[in-house]
This record gives structure tokens, C-alpha cells and sequence, in this order.
């Protein structure tokens, strides 16, 4: 009985640390344990069976200082682990501000190492936004990971935007990079959605992602002066014939697989 009930005990006590505070409670409840079988058994119950479930019953409320003592390691991993994440930041702002201060003095571009603080700081929230999705994705929440596609696209393409615009000064022409955020989010989750299996909407975002870049392109072009205005609308109109064929080859799969 004495081995039975140390089993028992063992799996309830399973993850707890080795603490002397969760021993002791431990040998405590052994010995409650023990202390009853046998005064049941000298009352003359013989049945095992019985006398286990009975002084298990007796200890029934042990299972609520379980949860304390579960409580109290988590709460000081989750302390532990915030005061890490306080120093790995300050140690990170620390790092940013002397690359900062020691280009901007060495070469005098104040008016550009300013970018030495944000996009770094595009860089980790796009990884985030990143590292988040895979993990979605790895525990089948693929609704929750193409979700976070937009923020961490939308991100990439802001960091280019400001860079480019600062670094070369083509502000008057650098947020044409804006405009085809759309198709590059759409792109993004088609790839997505198909490296998943679970895309229902792909030829609809196929078709989107064909006649919004074509019309980017063609509004592009004209804005630089590569292409005339006219008759290079053909672009939109190609866009189109080309979203035409896509919603073809739909049709055609669709009543491939009802007949």
C-alpha cells in the first residue's frame, strides 16, 4: 500500500521543482496517507481497493496547495523572464544610440543616421511579426499567421520607403513604393496560403494581385515619365484579359472536378 500510494503522489506532484517546501509537503501527505490505511484497516476494512480510495479521499483538498505551489514557480519564470527582456533592451538602446552618436559625429549626416534608430527597429518588429507567423502556422492557426502577414509586409515596405527617400532624397517619387503594398501582401499570402494547403480564395487573390499591379505599373510609369499616358493604358487593359483567363482556368478546374 505504502509503494501504491508514493506512486500516486508522484504523479501529482509531476513538474513540481525539487523544492524542500514541495518535499516536505509531499512526505507530510505520505504519512497522512499511511496514518489512515492502517486505522482503517484496524477497524477491519480489508478491502485494498476500498482503503486506497478512501484515504486519497481523506486528502482531497491537497490539490489546491498544488496549484499554489504550481503558481509560484511560473510567477517567478514570468518575473524572471521580464527582467531579462528589460536588460536585453536596455543593453539594445544603449548599442543603438553609440553606433548612432558614432557615425553621425564621424561623418556629420545627422540629417541621415537618423535611420539608425528606426529601421532596426522596422527590422525586429518585422521579424516578430515573422517569427509569430511560423509559429501559427506550426500549431495549424493559419488564420492568425496570414493574419500577421500584412503588418510584417506593410513594415518591409515602410523601412524601403523611408530609406530609399532619405538616403537617395527621391521623396517625390519614392512613395510610388506604397502603392503596390496591396500586391505584395497579396503575393505574400498566396505563397502562404499554398505552402499551408488551405488557400480557398486563391484564384481570387490571383486575380486581384494581377489587375492591382497592372494598374500600379501603368500609373508608375506614367508619374516617371518612363511610359506615355497614352496608349500604354494597354497595361490596365492586359491586366484585365489576363484576370479574364485566370477566372477561365477557375471555371474550367471547377467543372473539371464536378464532373
Amino acid at each position: 500500500m505504502y509503494e501504491r500510494f508514493e506512486e500516486y503522489l508522484s504523479k501529482e506532484f509531476k513538474g513540481l521543482p525539487k523544492t524542500k517546501a514541495v518535499n516536505d509537503f509531499k512526505e507530510e501527505l505520505l504519512g497522512n496517507l499511511v496514518e489512515k490505511a492502517e486505522e482503517l484497516k484496524a477497524k477491519g476494512e480489508s478491502d485494498e481497493d476500498k482503503v486506497f480510495q478512501l484515504c486519497v479521499n481523506s486528502i482531497d483538498g491537497f490539490k489546491e496547495t498544488l496549484k499554489e505551489l504550481r503558481g509560484k514557480p511560473m510567477l517567478i519564470k514570468g518575473a524572471i523572464k521580464a527582467a531579462n527582456l528589460i536588460v536585453y533592451l536596455v543593453a539594445y538602446l544603449i548599442v543603438l544610440t553609440g553606433v548612432y552618436l558614432g557615425i553621425s559625429f564621424a561623418y556629420g549626416n545627422w540629417s541621415e543616421s537618423w535611420l539608425i534608430f528606426v529601421v532596426p527597429n522596422f527590422v525586429l518588429a518585422m521579424a516578430y511579426c515573422l517569427a509569430l507567423t511560423s509559429s501559427f502556422y506550426r500549431k495549424g492557426k493559419y488564420a492568425l499567421g496570414r493574419l500577421l502577414i500584412v503588418p510584417a509586409i506593410s513594415l518591409g515596405v515602410v523601412g524601403a520607403y523611408l530609406c530609399v527617400s532619405v538616403l537617395m532624397d527621391m521623396w517625390s517619387k519614392s512613395w510610388l513604393m506604397l502603392l503596390f503594398l496591396p500586391s505584395l501582401i497579396l503575393l505574400c499570402d498566396i505563397i502562404a496560403g499554398f505552402a499551408a494547403k488551405r488557400n480557398k480564395i486563391l484564384f481570387a487573390e490571383l486575380m486581384a494581385v494581377v489587375t492591382i499591379t497592372s494598374v500600379m505599373v501603368y500609373v508608375t510609369l506614367g508619374i516617371l515619365g518612363i511610359l506615355a499616358w497614352h496608349p500604354y493604358w494597354l497595361i490596365i487593359v492586359g491586366g484585365g484579359a489576363a484576370s479574364a483567363i485566370i477566372f477561365a482556368v477557375y471555371l474550367k478546374s471547377k467543372t473539371s472536378k464536378a464532373g
